[in-house]
């Protein structure tokens, strides 16, 4: 089951619309993840966060950004040959080495790039189109963080200086939905109709530039936002027309502070050898409508379950109590916890309900 079909049961449940775009949709999201952070904080051993990383090494090179998902390190080899590690505090007990086969890990305090310019990340794009920045090539492969968003997102293609490519798409607040705008002449300034479903315009984005494609990609300042109607005043003239795609100006970082750098003491001295890591990782958030939650498949029901009992219990409907859903959740991470069969689908209520074989290696208690 993909965060969509999640996202249909839990709109469905809570007497909502399953077809919304922005703010529902979001706060639905954040409900799923709150839920997926408390089924996994029930152990820190399950196996199926258990990952490898590979990537290959560039001649000179001494510092790679695991994914920020890494929590701990449990292997790490450089071309098949293991790398004896040393973590920050003790490195300096062990500045005599200089085989490649040692190396440390430290997390950044700061992110390493200078950052220049501002971008316009747009929901459900994989692209993010920049204004007065500087991406390069090095930049593939490392982590990209929107103010606006905070969600963290791997870089997956450098097009040029103003355009990267996310390895999934954007899944970001305040930059969903399409607008259209409307005015009488071109000499007045326009009002950009949202929707209250679709869009999330607020009073802190006065100020901010707007773009707007399907009108020439202009760019134009918010002067007033109606937060009720979902309308913006910009600052300028602007051709009209329906369903066209906006995105809000944002700050951004690459390697936000936070991101694990593994350093090879002596720098590879070759392109292309593989250096993999295994390691155990944090759940990444959910952001795009098909990320599909790590937990094994069988138990995509456990996740359901405490979503829809954290959705009712913030969003009372009259006839539906959140009991149901919290019994069903707490039997689904005893199972998970203990190794037993998944019930295939422990939300339908039947007396024989089918069971499917969970394997368990797949788990570690």
């Amino acid at each position: 089951m993909n965060l969509n079909q999640i996202l249909a049961r839990v709109l469905r449940a809570g007497r909502l619309p399953a077809r919304v775009e922005s703010h529902r949709r979001q706060q639905a999201k954040d409900i799923i993840n709150e839920a997926l952070h408390e089924i996994l904080s029930y152990s820190n051993e399950w196996a199926f966060m258990y990952k490898t990383f590979e990537c290959y090494s560039i001649a000179d090179v001494q510092n790679y950004a695991l994914p920020l998902t890494c929590e701990s390190i449990v292997n790490a080899k450089y071309d098949g040959t293991g790398l004896e590690l040393f973590y920050p505090g003790k490195a300096s007990r062990y500045t005599h080495l200089t085989s490649p086969l040692s190396a440390t890990l430290t997390h950044l305090t700061e992110s390493p790039y200078s950052i220049s310019g501002y971008v316009y990340p747009t929901w459900g794009l994989s692209e993010i189109v920049g204004v007065q920045t500087a991406f390069d090539s090095n930049v593939v492969g490392r982590f990209f963080k929107s103010e606006m968003d905070g969600e963290i997102y791997r870089v997956g293609e450098f097009t040029d200086a103003n355009h990267i490519v996310l390895s999934q798409e954007y899944g970001g607040k305040h930059q969903a939905g399409r607008v259209k705008v409307i005015g009488s002449t071109d000499n007045e300034k326009k009002i950009v109709y949202g929707n209250v479903h679709t869009t999330n315009f607020a009073e802190w984005m006065i100020g901010k530039y707007i773009q707007i494609e399907g009108n020439g990609s202009t760019i134009f300042t918010i002067e007033a936002v109606d937060e009720d109607r979902q309308r913006l005043t910009i600052d300028a003239a602007s051709n009209t027309g329906e369903d066209l795609i906006f995105s809000i100006q944002d700050n951004y970082e690459i390697d936000p502070p936070g991101a694990m750098i593994l350093t090879i003491l002596a720098a590879p001295p070759e392109d292309d050898k593989v250096i993999s890591v295994d390691y155990y990782q944090s759940h990444p958030p959910l952001t795009s409508p098909f990320d599909v939650p790590l937990l094994p498949f069988n138990y995509h029901w456990v996740l359901v379950a405490a979503a829809l009992e954290m959705w009712l219990t913030e969003n009372p409907v009259e006839g539906v109590t959140p009991d149901f859903y919290r019994a069903r959740k707490e039997r689904g991470i005893a199972q998970l916890m203990g190794h037993e069969d998944a019930l295939w689908d422990a939300m339908h209520q039947s007396a024989e309900p089918d069971t499917v074989r969970l394997d368990g290696s797949d788990i570690i208690g």
